[in-house]
């Protein structure tokens, strides 16, 4: 049997969640960050992962977007789930 299974490589194991639901006295950030030089903007998305022993484990959602040009379209959001909200995979992105 010829397997179809793609070797993942050492850029996408870094970028698979290292999250162990065990685990306590863990922080996993991922973000993104862009510039947009034609159009003089910027943004950025992040999400995060907190587990401690003294919170409920939880994770959030951030994105912010800044016009230059225009202060007035800037917006920046948090969003905070319960861990429970918290879907994932511990497969690379398919491209």
């Amino acid at each position: 049997m010829i397997s179809t299974a793609k070797k993942i490589s050492l850029q996408e194991k870094e970028n698979i969640i290292k999250w162990n639901p065990s685990k306590k006295n863990f922080l996993e950030v991922y973000y993104i960050k862009w510039n947009d030089l034609e159009s003089n903007t910027t943004g950025w998305i992040r999400y995060t992962l907190i587990a401690s022993t003294t919170k409920e484990t939880s994770c959030a959602l951030w994105g912010i977007f800044i016009d230059k040009n225009d202060p007035s379209k800037n917006v920046a959001i948090k969003e905070s789930f319960p861990i429970e909200k918290l879907t994932y995979s511990k497969e690379y992105f398919m491209v």
